[in-house]
């Protein structure tokens, strides 16, 4: 299993360009999930110094990434070529929509503007969110 992680407002409150507090939780789960081995990507629109930064604070935090924005080894051989869009089996980010069977769903929660999808390594289970009609 392949997951792709983003920095801000997941695996740390958003506070964008500092460093907010550490969300534990989803920290935690994750350090699990890669022990478990499953390969962790972490997937942000920081660069530069402040990419830097973050890979550092993770590294604090116990977390060591397989690939920081791109694809791992395997998948680019597979697709013979580093894509734009990382690819994974799962996309943890605060931001996130589920698109499944023709239909859109997002977390009741939200701060700032909606679309904060919580506990982000819990699956939602049916009849939570909000469904949006698709198309």
């Amino acid at each position: 299993m392949i997951i792709a992680v983003d920095f801000d407002g997941t695996l740390c409150e958003s506070a964008w360009p500092e460093i907010g507090e550490a969300n534990t939780d989803v920290i935690e789960e994750l350090k699990r999930r890669k022990a478990g081995g499953d390969k962790v990507i972490l997937w942000t629109c920081r660069a530069g110094a402040m990419l830097e930064d973050a890979v550092a604070w993770c590294r604090e935090m116990g977390i060591e990434f397989d690939a920081v924005n791109e694809n791992l080894p395997e998948r680019k051989e597979k697709y013979g070529g580093d894509s734009r869009k990382v690819s994974a089996d799962e996309y943890w980010d605060d931001k996130s929509v589920i698109v499944a069977k023709g239909t859109m769903e997002r977390n009741e929660g939200s701060y700032e503007e909606p679309l904060l999808y919580g506990d982000v390594f819990v699956p939602v289970d049916e009849g939570e969110g909000e469904e949006i009609e698709w198309g």
